[in-house]
């Protein structure tokens, strides 16, 4: 069972009259913002956790700069994503670092983790499917060969044979992606995934240098950026994690490597 945070260590005034009913309204507000941000959270919504929080500090005057309230929600939104997010030190809140932006950076981050998640799923599921389609394509492609090479004056089958060279073309080397035309597949869900682990680092880094932040800017941008095969890898420069993440993959790279080996085998290269 989840529970709200502790929020005993915030500061609020208890006034008495008028501004003791005003008071009471913040507070219940507040208590509304955190069953309304716990439940958003369990549902992965992090993106509409971020725009209650927002509408509610700019309304929310006497909360909007307590430290001690945005570190608590900072607690309770992020460990979703990752169990060791990054919380400001009371020394760096006293050397003028905000807790209240550091929450709304981290949201940008977790935003952009959500993204690439988004990708990572989206390109495994049109793997399967390339998985699936090819096989059918390359017999259905043999067998209409045999048909026109039977049949020269055949001038439908001629055209059947076409389009569906057209279309082996089109899978085979992914020239119909919307952004990365020519990139496979397996490549492409290499740099999504890289994606999250980057903005994953993002979120426990040290706040006050931010190259984490920057380094995770950089990649989202180029990555949401029309590729071709030559410019890829000048977009992700070579480096540890990417080295790392090739190896991880290379199993997902053979099975590509495999499909264009047994088709040039089978088929004289096609």
């Amino acid at each position: 069972m989840a529970f709200l945070p502790n929020m005993g260590r915030l500061s609020l005034a208890c006034p008495t009259g008028m501004q003791a009913a005003t008071a009471q309204d913040e507070v219940m507000t507040l208590a509304d913002l955190m069953a309304l941000i716990l439940s958003l959270t369990q549902k992965g919504n992090i993106e509409a956790v971020c725009n209650a929080a927002k509408e509610w500090g700019a309304t929310s005057t006497e909360a909007r700069d307590n430290d001690v309230l945005w570190t608590e929600l900072t607690k309770l939104v992020f460990p979703s994503i990752h169990p060791r997010v990054r919380l400001l030190t009371d020394a760096e809140i006293a050397n003028g670092l905000s807790a209240r932006q550091w929450f709304f950076d981290l949201c940008d981050v977790a935003h952009k983790i959500q993204e690439a998640q988004a990708h990572v799923q989206e390109l495994k599921e049109r793997l399967m499917v390339y998985e699936h389609d090819m096989p059918i394509i390359r017999r259905v492609l043999r067998r209409q060969r045999r048909e026109a090479a039977d049949n020269p004056h055949d001038i439908e089958a001629d055209k059947a044979l076409v389009a569906l060279e057209r279309q082996y073309r089109d899978l085979r080397w992914n020239l119909s992606d919307p952004l990365h035309p020519g990139v496979p597949l397996w490549k492409q869900l290499l740099y999504a995934r890289l994606l999250v682990a980057r903005g994953k680092r993002a979120l426990t880094a040290d706040p006050t240098g931010r190259q984490s932040a920057k380094t995770l800017n950089r990649f989202n941008e180029a990555y949401l950026t029309v590729w071709t095969p030559t410019t890829l890898d000048d977009v992700f420069p070579p480096e540890d994690a990417v080295e790392q993440a090739f190896t991880e993959q290379t199993d997902l790279q053979n099975v590509f490597d495999g499909v264009d080996t047994d088709e040039s085998e089978s088929e004289g290269g096609a």
